[in-house]
């Protein structure tokens, strides 16, 4: 799964890729609780090992609910074919927690 930010411009029909992430490698994503316009994921570069942040800022508060709605399906769906393909996505910590991992 690939997960890409399109900006639609206002009053135009063309569309412009701004950025393009595989899901694997978006750790979080949250909109920002004061100010609904703006939302933003976590992701990792798995050859650098670095983290990097991506906020946006869109027109309305829907426009940025519609990417963490869309962000948490591909979460689920890339969750649900991982575990068909028979990968064991938790860890058993030392104290029994039980941690997610990054499909």
């Amino acid at each position: 799964f690939k997960f890409k930010i399109h900006y639609l411009q206002e009053c135009l029909i063309m569309q412009e890729l701004i950025c393009e992430h595989e899901i694997r490698n978006i750790h979080c994503a949250c909109q920002d609780a004061e100010d609904l316009t703006h939302f933003a994921y976590i992701t990792k570069d798995h050859a650098s090992k670095s983290h990097y942040c991506h906020v946006f800022c869109v027109n309305t508060m829907d426009q940025a609910t519609e990417v963490i709605l869309t962000l948490g399906q591909a979460f689920e769906v890339a969750y649900q074919m991982a575990l068909r393909e028979g990968c064991s996505l938790t860890n058993r910590g030392t104290n029994g927690h039980t941690r997610s991992r990054s499909v």
